[in-house]
């Protein structure tokens, strides 16, 4: 892994009622070519997703 400059950066917030205490949670996550770092998602239907989708887009109009 490099030690110098990053080549890019993910982030991933938690907080709010899916938290065990409330409180804003932010990773910023270095980046760098063929790093290997990838999201996981659960197998299944993702109607939450999309109601949350909604409802911001709705917000957003």
């Amino acid at each position: 892994m490099s030690t110098g400059a990053f080549f890019s950066y993910s982030i991933m917030q938690n907080g709010g009622q899916f938290c065990d205490f409330g409180h804003f949670h932010l990773h910023l996550f270095p980046r760098y070519p063929n790093d290997g770092f990838g999201w996981t998602y659960p197998k299944g239907p993702f109607e939450y997703s999309q109601k949350v989708a909604e409802r911001i887009r709705k917000e957003l109009e």
